[in-house]
């Protein structure tokens, strides 16, 4: 059978379908444009509108609740050593309930810039966002817009033997109304993570621009510095400056350890969820950040489906019919479904194919 999981008095219908995000081949402290992510997307069903450079603009297909798996993005490494690695990004997993025609923005996440030169150290990974558009101008966005954030990854720090941070602070669980960027480093202001309203502390070195990540109310640039720093990944990632790393993006942005070492590693950023059970994580590899957005049910009865009749003779589904066209794109296994319901009100034994 397609589903077990039908009521009449508000058919649910379980279909399963899934949409994935992702940086779109892009890397470093600034996001995908529109063409990178329609090609990356092409012949998927993930369609999306870019405004803000790198901010993924999606439009809810269907009211109903939908699995949502976001992924933040892993800190960047060494050009020389490769352990220990840089961090993972955080990963919350949640259930919620999304309004069809709805829009949300979706800020995915990239790694931190690794160092090219074996005393620097690398770069924040980026925090990916989840963000429902109300508002035209992404500035003016709420706090209680945000559905989701997963926080990225502290990047490693500089040489061999790098210390403090921990893999864990992608699990640290911000409130809400702490949205602030990340502390900088002591010894050299490596960069803060960017939160979701405030820019993670850094330092202006030669004008060259500043090592704290950008918030996400104004696009979620990584930091970036002079040439003794390293870029911090798109999605608010602190750059690193000299041996110490940036901090992760997130809700809330990571801090720098705050420790007087030479070579130091970054702090994750915070992560956050609207969902009450949603489950955090640190993520299973060093990666891009990611969003797997799964249909888990459609609540189809308010508007989409009406009931004329059906005879009691007649076990075709002819008198069935659709208030919305946008239902055809499934209508073929609704059908199906409401089928064999009407079959079981009459004692008929149903199976659908």
């Amino acid at each position: 059978a397609i589903n077990e999981n039908l009521n009449v008095a508000g058919i649910r219908l379980g279909l399963g379908a899934s949409h994935q995000f992702t940086n779109c081949g892009k890397e470093g402290n600034t996001g995908p444009t529109q063409t990178e992510c329609n090609n990356s997307y092409s012949g998927t069903n993930t369609i999306v509108v870019i405004n803000v450079q790198g901010i993924q603009e999606w439009t809810v297909p269907y009211t109903g609740t939908y699995n949502i798996v976001a992924i933040g993005a892993g800190g960047g490494g060494n050009a020389v050593f490769h352990y220990p690695a840089p961090f993972k990004g955080g990963k919350v997993s949640g259930n919620y309930e999304l309004k069809k025609g709805d829009v949300y923005q979706i800020l995915v996440g990239q790694k931190g810039e690794s160092s090219k030169e074996e005393r620097l150290a690398g770069g924040g990974g980026g925090g990916t966002y989840i963000v429902k558009k109300s508002v035209i101008d992404i500035g003016a966005s709420a706090v209680d817009d945000v559905l989701v954030v997963a926080g990225g990854g502290g990047g490693r720090g500089g040489r061999g033997n790098p210390v403090n941070g921990a893999e864990t602070d992608v699990k640290k669980i911000a409130v809400k109304s702490d949205t602030r960027g990340g502390i900088r480093s002591n010894d050299y202001r490596a960069g803060g993570g960017g939160g979701f309203t405030g820019a993670g502390e850094g330092s202006l070195v030669h004008l060259a621009g500043g090592t704290g990540g950008s918030p996400f109310l104004t696009g979620g640039k990584g930091g970036v510095g002079d040439g003794n720093c390293t870029p911090g990944g798109f999605g608010g990632g602190g750059a690193s400056r000299e041996h110490e790393a940036g901090s992760g993006g997130g809700f809330r942005g990571g801090d720098c350890p705050g420790g007087w070492d030479e070579y130091e590693n970054g702090g994750g950023g915070y992560s956050y969820s609207t969902d009450s059970y949603a489950i955090f994580a640190v993520n299973d590899v060093l990666a891009h950040g990611s969003v797997i957005i799964y249909q888990s049910y459609i609540h189809a009865a308010d508007s989409i489906v009406t009931f004329k009749s059906v005879s009691a003779g007649n076990t075709a589904i002819g008198d069935v019919f659709s208030s919305d066209n946008d239902v055809a794109g499934f209508s073929h296994v609704l059908c199906k479904e409401i089928h064999r319901f009407a079959l079981m009100q009459k004692g008929v034994s149903a199976t659908t194919h």
